[in-house]
């Protein structure tokens, strides 16, 4: 459909297409299948799961803009290759451990687990089993979602990185150059995020990566230089790269396993409906108009990610579902016999 992208109304149904199929046809559904599956090693399983998407994201923009390739052969290229796979790869995935007599991390239930400990905040997906009914009247879920629109608002002031190197009379190899190298920072740290996500409470890991896209406007807020510009470029990278995974993560950590994918697509969405990117954008937009500069509005959104990535530290410890704790309490009352 994007071939024929002359027509404009074509080119939205084909935009539509591809980011309702991006996340209803591969995202959640693949990050459901690895929820179940893993435990112990939830947040590196979806980095691993995440790497692929950042890379193929590189590789296409690389494609796209080649002169020898184009847009059109790129995406092309890419239809034809999904389209392929599509049906083979299906058939591959396996939803659930226990329809193949099998269990996650290969851990039947009552067994002893290694060294994956609640203690850190990682929880046992396993234990937790939360209606999305149940997910939204918990504290956890809120902060989820308003860490998420925070970061996305931080995401969408770097946007303007291009745009001031331009302004500052930097030609355009050097100013693609930033893209590039957020870029590839994004794809070095997708596993490290993943990393930190199962070695440390996810909820600080979330913390120091946000924290670290709020960085990445406060330098571009004051970059004039190319070195500055190019390091803001790279920290924002460490933020997308190792949060992506972290975000996924998270979700099976607080609310369990079987709603994992309602759950999470409920609180991806409210952050979208926000649209950060769009709100960082009306603000560096109206007040560079009246102080002439990116600066003030760059420094603001830096010191509201600062802030808001704070919401991630009052996620708490993952905690049973009421429903659970009520039927515990009913299992302790029951005579004997």
């Amino acid at each position: 459909m994007y071939l024929g992208h002359q027509v404009s109304g074509v080119l939205y149904v084909s935009l539509c297409f591809v980011g309702v199929g991006g996340v209803v046809g591969t995202i959640l559904p693949a990050a459901a299948a690895v929820n179940n599956w893993f435990v112990s090693r939830r947040a590196m399983a979806m980095a691993v799961l995440s790497l692929p998407l950042v890379m193929v994201g590189f590789l296409f923009e690389a494609l796209r803009s080649s002169v020898e390739i184009g847009p059109r052969t790129a995406s092309l290229t890419v239809a034809v290759i999904v389209l392929v796979l599509a049906g083979p790869l299906s058939r591959l995935i396996r939803n659930r451990p226990e329809d193949h007599d099998q269990h996650p991390d290969g851990i039947a239930p009552g067994q002893r687990r290694g060294p994956e400990s609640d203690a850190k905040g990682c929880g046992d997906a396993l234990a937790l089993n939360y209606t999305w009914r149940e997910s939204l009247r918990t504290r956890a879920f809120w902060f989820l979602v308003v860490g998420g629109a925070v970061f996305s608002v931080s995401s969408g002031g770097l946007f303007f990185n291009a745009l001031m190197m331009r302004q500052s009379g930097f030609e355009p190899v050097l100013s693609g150059g930033a893209l590039w190298i957020d870029r590839a920072a994004a794809i070095l740290f997708v596993l490290v995020g993943g990393w930190l996500g199962d070695h440390f409470p996810i909820r600080s890991a979330m913390f120091v990566i946000g924290l670290l896209e709020a960085c990445a406007v406060g330098v571009l807020a004051f970059a004039e230089t190319l070195p500055m510009f190019y390091l803001s470029a790279a920290i924002a990278g460490v933020g997308t790269g190792g949060m992506l995974p972290l975000t996924l993560a998270a979700r099976g950590v607080y609310f369990g396993r079987r709603n994992f994918a309602t759950i999470t697509g409920l609180s991806l969405m409210l952050p979208n409906l926000v649209s950060g990117g769009a709100l960082a954008g009306i603000l560096i937009a109206w007040l560079s108009e009246i102080t002439g500069a990116y600066t003030l509005p760059l420094a603001i959104i830096a010191v509201i990610g600062a802030v808001g990535s704070l919401a991630f530290l009052f996620l708490g410890d993952p905690k049973l579902a009421p429903s659970q704790n009520s039927r515990l309490e009913m299992a302790v009352h029951l005579p004997e016999g």
